[in-house]
């Protein structure tokens, strides 16, 4: 796999883990009671397949969409499978698979160590079979022609009405995760693990270098961070589903505050309008939305924002709560990339336009005066609102959190690059809050259409032509929190060439190649509210993906060879 392939599903992942840390599904699987009582009580983890033949049978027509030479590996799976995992004391047989019958994996918090429990479906005679793993015992369900494989001795099944067993979205694949029975069995022990890696059991002797010093506050922070996120949830359940080149992925979770669960809306059609310029990335969310990542990001946030930066940090989410309580509908929003740096826009409909003015520039007068590295000017504005443009200094920044000897100084200096280009350079982040009356469009970086886009918005107050984002909100099963739609193809054309933009940048960027031009390469995401949590489901054109990244590989290699018959 080449490192352009490699980094640009790093990217893909990254941004599915961002779009999913606050959604949630529809439409829970029902396991078999004869797969049921075969779960070990005490399970915290649970992966059922349904029917094995017709999850590999997807995999296989998705794999083809995504790379020809991978279907059949897709194919010999089962084989491969039943290789690794089964023996027969005859070494002339073999051990196969039933792809008709499910497959059910669960992972056990019974003792001090997690112990796993698998069940399969084993073709013939089951006399003679052994696992290749000696510490797994195989005992045979004569009236399935099913197997269960487990470590240790046998533990009594999970009761009907488990946590885990509560809300799995149905799927192809389905995975469910006790988190709160997870944290219970193992949590004491991760946080002696976590305490011994960063110095917290006095471990650490000796004088430190301004670096080992960084370094052990970058892991005190992380700890910290683990431990919030261990206490945040109490269980996290998702499905998978393939379709050709699609690829659809439901996530669900139960915080442990309900504070954290988002209420659905039902105006959040009425701003699907900030789909103007096709940006790469856009949507709506409702106000419970909104409220629900607030608290969530607050409670991560203040779990590890160096010392240096508490009080601003308390200020800044004082403020932002303020203004949620001004806001008085959904928000749609829209975001995009290029040579000029950031720029977007925000809609919604407030209470008191003076409140929401007064507030904002409360939020501005804390980062100026937070010596963090900020500089906010008000910015004169032709129409009625209030601009203001921001700088931000990361060098600065870095050192006022006591990390600035952490990045080396070429590096730092990178960074440093990068964050001006996206703040504007020398003109800055340039943030205009325009008004109608009380619906606010807030128009930030330098992106002349998309500002005119916002004037015709807020004179005519119409929504525009129908987008995917209607569409995501028209379709959603139960009531929407949020719809986003992400344009892969789009959002990493403009990456690319802001970085080119860049010259600290482009110098190590060697031959990169162009991202081809195309249709749409979609990744749309729907979040419903739920009676305990959230849901959240995703589509992913994985096959459009592939194909680009083949396009751009293929692209790359005819390089690579034009410059070797130069050479020649």
């Amino acid at each position: 796999m080449s490192s352009i392939r490699k980094a640009l599903i790093v990217a893909m992942i990254a941004i599915i883990g961002i779009c999913t840390s606050n959604v949630s599904a529809q439409g829970s699987i029902q396991i078999p009671d004869n797969v049921k009582k075969h779960i070990p009580a005490e399970s915290f983890l649970l992966v059922y397949v349904p029917s094995l033949g017709k999850l590999v049978d997807s995999l296989e027509q998705t794999a083809v969409t995504v790379d020809p030479g991978m279907a059949m590996q897709a194919k010999m799976l089962p084989m491969m499978m039943a290789s690794s995992m089964f023996k027969y004391k005859d070494g002339k047989k073999q051990a196969e698979l039933d792809m008709s019958k499910p497959v059910m994996l669960a992972v056990t918090a019974a003792g001090m160590t997690p112990a796993v429990t698998a069940m399969i479906g084993i073709k013939g005679s089951h006399d003679g079979l052994e696992t290749t793993d000696p510490s797994m015992k195989v005992e045979s369900i004569t009236d399935g022609g099913m197997v269960i494989v487990h470590q240790g001795p046998k533990a009594e099944s999970i009761s009907s009405n488990a946590a885990l067993l509560q809300n799995i979205p149905a799927g192809q694949i389905s995975v469910a995760f006790d988190q709160e029975l997870f944290v219970k069995k193992f949590g004491p022990v991760i946080e002696m693990m976590l305490a011994m890696s960063t110095g917290g059991m006095g471990q650490q002797k000796g004088k430190m270098t301004a670096a080992e010093r960084a370094s052990m506050q970058q892991a005190q922070q992380a700890a910290k961070q683990v431990k919030t996120f261990m206490g945040m949830f109490k269980s996290w359940d998702m499905a998978m589903d393939f379709d050709g080149g699609m690829m659809d992925t439901t996530v669900r979770w139960i915080p442990m505050d309900a504070k954290m669960n988002a209420t659905g809306s039902a105006d959040l059609g009425n701003y699907t309008h900030v789909m103007a310029q096709n940006p790469p990335l856009a949507g709506a969310m409702s106000i419970g939305c909104l409220r629900a990542m607030l608290n969530m990001d607050q409670a991560g946030d203040m779990s590890m924002v160096p010392p240096a930066m508490a009080d601003m940090v308390k200020k800044i989410y004082a403020d932002a709560d303020a203004i949620l309580g001004n806001i008085k509908s959904s928000m749609g929003f829209s975001y995009g990339i290029s040579d000029k740096g950031l720029w977007g826009m925000q809609s919604m409909k407030v209470k008191s336009v003076d409140t929401f003015l007064s507030q904002v520039k409360s939020m501005m007068t804390i980062l100026q005066d937070s010596n963090m590295g900020f500089t906010v000017k008000d910015l004169k504005m032709i129409d009625p609102g209030v601009g203001y443009t921001l700088h931000m200094d990361m060098q600065k920044m870095m050192d006022s959190m006591n990390m600035g000897g952490m990045i080396p100084p070429n590096e730092m200096a990178q960074l440093d690059s990068v964050v001006d280009a996206m703040f504007g350079g020398e003109v800055g982040l340039q943030i205009r809050y325009l008004n109608k009356g009380d619906h606010v469009i807030a128009v930030f970086g330098r992106n002349g259409k998309l500002l005119g886009e916002a004037k015709r918005l807020l004179k005519s107050d119409e929504k525009g032509a129908p987008n995917v984002l209607d569409s995501l909100v028209s379709t959603a099963q139960g009531t929407p929190t949020m719809v986003m739609s992400v344009d892969m193809r789009s959002g990493i054309k403009d990456m690319m060439q802001f970085l080119e933009s860049i010259p600290f940048v482009k110098a190590d960027m060697g031959d990169t190649p162009r991202v081809p031009s195309g249709d749409r390469v979609g990744l749309d995401v729907t979040c419903t509210a739920m009676q305990k949590g959230g849901q959240c489901v995703i589509s992913l054109d994985l096959g459009g993906m592939a194909k680009m990244v083949m396009q751009m590989e293929a692209e790359m290699e005819a390089k690579k060879q034009n410059k070797a018959a130069m050479a020649n």
